[in-house]
């Protein structure tokens, strides 16, 4: 049920955008994909670790913050590369703190 809410949510998000441009159904479509890819984690995970005390919760994080990281440089590197989505640090280095 939750699941059917947060498409709807994006639903609703889409059809108000409509005509924006090409860029909002660019964004549109990825808070779609964003929201099925968490219903799909979330089943995955309660279907895996049935009981919460089975699990360390920091080596969990660990974990999934090193797939990240795995995952996420390559894609950042490919497309910051290939011009898809420059990658620029703040133009003020104070943000950084």
């Amino acid at each position: 049920m939750p699941f059917t809410f947060r498409i709807g949510g994006v639903a609703m998000i889409s059809i108000s955008d409509l005509g924006e441009g090409m860029d909002t159904i660019k964004g549109d479509i990825l808070a779609g994909l964003s929201a099925i890819f968490y219903g799909v984690y979330t089943v995955f995970l309660t279907y895996r670790i049935p009981d919460d005390d089975a699990l360390k919760m920091p080596m969990f994080f660990a974990f999934v913050g090193f797939c990240n990281m795995l995952i996420g440089l390559p894609c950042l590197a490919i497309m910051h590369f290939s011009g898809l989505e420059p990658f620029n640090f703040p133009p003020n280095m104070n943000i950084m703190l």
